[in-house]
This record gives C-alpha cells, structure tokens and sequence, in this order.
C-alpha cells in the first residue's frame, strides 16, 4: 500500500489514549499535525517565530501598552469617573442614581447608571487613590480573564494571547 499524504504518516495510535478528559482531539488538530509533519525544517522554524511573535509577543505589547497608558491616567475613565465616584457617594451616604434628567457633568462625567451591586463590588477599592485603584483593577480584570479560560480548560497558550489581543480585553 501507498501513502498518498502525510497525514497518514501522523502517529494515530495517541488519538484516545492522550485526548483531553478522554475526548478525541479535534480533526483540525490532526489536520495541522499532518500539515507540520509534511514541512520543511526551515518552513517549521519560520511558522515557530511567527507563532511566538503573533501569540507570544503581540498580546505581552497589548498588555504593556494598556499599563503604560494606565499609569499615565488614561484608560480607565469609566472607573475612575463612575464606578469609583459611586462607591465614594455611597460611603459618604449620598444618592447613587441622578433625581433628575441625564446631565452629563464634565468632558467624560456621567451619573451612574449601573446596579448598585457594582458600586458596592467597587467600594474597597476606595481605600486607595484612584490611580492606584485603577492599576489594582486592571491587574484583577486580567487575572479573571486568563483564570476564566483557564477553567473552560483552554490548555493552548496561542489561544490566551490570541485573546489579549482581541480589543475589548
């Protein structure tokens, strides 16, 4: 018998003894293993540097771009001018929602207009200054988005930069 490609050439015999919580791999799965079998070396080095600049790379500069501009003051104004402002009003005993018509109050200031549970989901971080409040917030909002894939059992470290570089994280 002939082998016609080299997906045949692929070891099939892991197909259910190494898938994950015994499920079988994907056919993609197979498919690209197939595909990288059949490359050259070079061909497969070049698709590693790509892989780690792409994945690997881009979303580590995302990430330090998002920070460096938190530092600087701005990125986080729906924190820092709602969601804190609420928190403080609620511990100094002040009204949440507005008495009145929607009044925007400044160049991005609006009342707030979210549940109460978020103020109060907010208020320990009153205790720090709002900068330093907004760093705290980020790093936990990027901690909860790596642990969220992480307990959908996500294993491939291409798909957590993938989605650091997907804009609304």
């Amino acid at each position: 018998m002939v082998r016609e490609t080299a997906l045949e050439d692929v070891e099939m015999s892991h197909w259910h003894e190494n898938s994950w919580r015994g499920r079988p791999e994907p056919v993609t799965a197979l498919f690209v293993t197939g595909v990288t079998a059949a490359l050259s070396r070079g061909a497969r080095l070049v698709l590693l540097i790509g892989s780690l600049i792409l994945f690997g790379l881009l979303p580590l500069a995302a990430l330090y771009s998002v920070f460096a501009a938190l530092a600087a003051n701005r990125v986080t104004p729906d924190f820092s001018l709602t969601y804190y402002r609420a928190a403080e009003a609620l511990l100094e005993g002040n009204r949440l929602y507005p008495t009145g018509d929607l009044v925007l109050r400044g160049d991005f200031l609006i009342d707030y207009l979210y549940p109460p549970l978020t103020a109060l989901a907010v208020m320990p971080f009153t205790a720090l200054p709002v900068g330093a409040a907004e760093l705290v917030f980020a790093c936990l909002l990027v901690v909860a988005f790596a642990a969220t894939l992480a307990i959908l059992g996500v294993r491939d470290w291409r798909c957590y930069g993938l989605a650091f570089l997907w804009p609304p994280v």
